[in-house]
């Protein structure tokens, strides 16, 4: 676990590999709260549930160790993904961002599906079956809404639907920040990453409060 003196250094230098970046960086991180509204690494403790992990680590593991170390690993690399998915949104590259938020939910489900009903998540389940299936098992409202929100973003990227929403491969045209007086360029519509982002944050402290 990280100390508040470990996290004061990251902090410290999160922000300095931050002061050559461009000003709509530095803008988008100032806009949602900075590092310590998300906890990126752990950096106000709100997540001290989550950046911590135990792996058991001998032969002939029990099912109930085996059930354990799925678990911890599922933690291991959700955390892993939501910090970088924060970094690519405050980077610009939101549809990374977006995907990653979608990867984190579909791990906090399924521990927290394992955590309800000491079952292990089908292997097959991808995002939509884990709502479902979790929302059967009596998991907390607000954790499946959340959840939902995530999803609708992800899929309108992972399934292609911006593309035959919008036709030609779901670009947009729109005016730069930079020269907001010379002429609309071609993007892709990226979604609502900030949205996204936000929700993720909030799903996870539901399950790791």
């Amino acid at each position: 676990m990280i100390d508040k003196m470990n996290r004061k250094t990251i902090i410290d230098e999160l922000n300095k590999a931050l002061s050559d970046t461009r000003t709509g960086e530095i803008e988008r991180l100032k806009e949602i709260g900075g590092f310590e509204s998300f906890g990126i690494n752990n950096s106000n403790n709100i997540f001290s549930n989550l950046s911590s992990f135990t792996i058991i680590n001998k032969k002939n593991l029990s099912p109930e160790e085996e059930k354990k170390n799925l678990r911890e690993s599922m933690k291991f690399s959700l955390w892993n993904i939501y910090n970088e998915s924060f970094f690519a949104y405050i980077f610009g590259f939101e549809r990374l961002c977006i995907l990653g938020c979608r990867a984190v939910v579909e791990r906090g489900l399924r521990i927290s599906y394992q955590d309800k009903t000491n079952i292990i998540a089908g292997e097959k389940w991808s995002l939509g079956p884990l709502i479902k299936n979790c929302a059967e098992a009596n998991i907390d409202k607000m954790i499946i809404d959340l959840a939902n929100i995530v999803k609708k973003e992800g899929d309108n990227l992972s399934h292609a639907k911006y593309e035959v929403k919008y036709n030609w491969n779901g670009l947009i045209m729109k005016n730069t920040k930079i020269k907001p007086e010379g002429a609309p360029t071609a993007h892709y519509h990226t979604g609502n990453s900030k949205n996204a982002l936000i929700a993720t944050r909030d799903f996870l402290t539901q399950i790791f409060k």
